[in-house]
């Protein structure tokens, strides 16, 4: 059985699903107390879990380009990663971790 809290906690997740962005919700003090007890504490957990995750990036010398861990292709025109200021995949989200020759 659900407590009252975590019924209105699906129900804001329900509510910020639909919105559009930007929306402001006119929320009650519980509903308040819900997103500040137990939604935020899950995203925060969640971020900081996304945030230790890596994607592990190899570069092919031959065909100059980065072969990522989430299976996709990506190539600079000038530079390499840390000259563009990449440190995170623009495909998974996850950091980037290039892996030295003797990893691959």
């Amino acid at each position: 059985m659900k407590t009252e809290e975590e019924k209105i906690a699906e129900q804001i997740i329900e509510e910020i699903s639909k919105a559009e962005p930007y929306v402001i919700f006119d929320w009650n003090e519980q509903e308040d107390k819900v997103m500040k007890d137990i939604i935020i504490p899950k995203l925060k957990t969640y971020h900081r879990q996304k945030m230790e995750e890596v994607c592990k990036w190899n570069y092919d010398e031959e065909c100059d380009f980065y072969n990522t861990e989430c299976d996709e292709a990506y190539c600079l025109i000038d530079g390499d990663l840390k000259d563009n200021k990449h440190n995170y995949c623009p495909f998974c989200g996850k950091k980037i971790s290039l892996l030295t020759q003797e990893e691959i």
